[in-house]
């Protein structure tokens, strides 16, 4: 007779499978409860944007929903905040929208590189001398280094542009928290909110009229 297949799981493979599921299960909330902060801090702004937007009759206000265009949407209303009088007004809504798309695009492109140097490595290491394996490996690491310094050089650029662009708007909605609202901002990262709360308040004009963009 051929050796028998059926035989009882050790006590320990039940435990183990148990633990794994438990961990699986937690996984799976932790990725739930992210995707519905997520989306809550999303709505959350969009509808901020959306209301400041209205106040300010800026054009187009339910782009404040649309992806990358809630970027733009950001930009035209730190755009309405007064500026030091002779001082050109910076177009934060265009600079914003193409930093954001500048860091999507070296991301893409580096990703899209690294891929084809880690085939061509990987055909080096099978076809060719370890002299020429080593060369191609020190490219794949430089060219990591340069994508990781272009992507962090793009999304910090970025950073700085936003948060000015929303301390002008914290500036003009509620100038008496306005640095409080954007130290917030930067540590945690709760500027959705603050933004739907100042949404209703009217915009306040430092020895100005009431302006529109």
């Amino acid at each position: 007779m051929g050796p028998d297949i059926f035989y009882e799981m050790p006590e320990y493979a039940g435990e183990a499978i148990s633990v794994i599921g438990v961990f699986l299960l937690v996984y799976f909330i932790i990725i739930l409860g992210a995707m519905a902060i997520s989306i809550t801090m999303y709505l959350l702004q969009s509808f901020g944007l959306y209301k400041i937007g209205g106040t300010l009759k800026i054009e187009n206000p339910w782009l404040a929903f649309i992806p990358v265009a809630n970027i733009y949407m950001l930009g035209k209303i730190a755009e309405a905040a007064p500026t030091v009088p002779g001082k050109k007004p910076r177009k934060y809504s265009t600079l914003l929208l193409w930093l954001s798309l500048a860091t999507l695009g070296v991301f893409i492109i580096g990703y899209v590189v690294m891929i084809v140097l880690a085939v061509l490595t990987a055909g080096t290491a099978m076809s060719e001398s370890t002299a020429a394996m080593g060369g191609a490996v020190v490219t794949v690491i430089l060219a990591g280094i340069v994508w990781y310094a272009a992507i962090m050089g793009t999304t910090i650029t970025y950073m700085v542009f936003y948060y000015i662009a929303l301390h002008k708007i914290f500036k003009l909605f509620a100038p008496e928290n306005a640095v409080l609202y954007t130290v917030l901002s930067i540590i945690l990262g709760i500027h959705p909110i603050l933004l739907f709360i100042i949404r209703k308040k009217m915009p306040v004009f430092e020895n100005q009229a009431y302006q529109t963009v």
